[in-house]
């Protein structure tokens, strides 16, 4: 998603999106979901879980994926993954309401020069 809006920032003509970006913010965990509401009816997620997800969202960095250490570990249970991923360890990022303090990762896609050679003489 962050490559695709990249690709439209340096694509658009409108000025408004010449600014467009994102941050996404992982993190692994139990979730209790429900209905809210009787005349306007939605589905929404609670949980410590959920506000952890949220901090790497908001304390991460335009442009860049930012995970929790609980979402780091479990990407490293499998080798395929995380030998295709990079990180580099960000800021610690405290949570108030539960009283905790999550390290957080900024995860970046490692370039696998033999698939990148293919590409280029496809």
């Amino acid at each position: 998603m962050i490559n695709i809006i990249a690709e439209e920032r340096t694509k658009t003509k409108n000025p408004a999106l010449k600014n467009l970006d994102m941050r996404i913010g992982i993190h692994t965990g139990k979730i209790v979901g429900g209905i809210i509401g009787t005349k306007v009816v939605r589905y929404d997620i609670f949980g410590q879980d959920v506000l952890i997800a949220n901090k790497m969202e908001s304390n991460g960095l335009a442009g860049q994926v930012c995970i929790s250490e609980q979402t780091y570990r479990m990407i490293h249970k499998n080798n395929f993954v995380s030998d295709t991923l990079g990180y580099t360890e960000h800021r610690p990022c405290e949570i108030g309401t539960i009283g905790k303090t999550i390290k957080s990762y900024i995860v970046h896609q490692i370039v696998n020069e033999a698939a990148q050679s293919s590409e280029e003489i496809s």
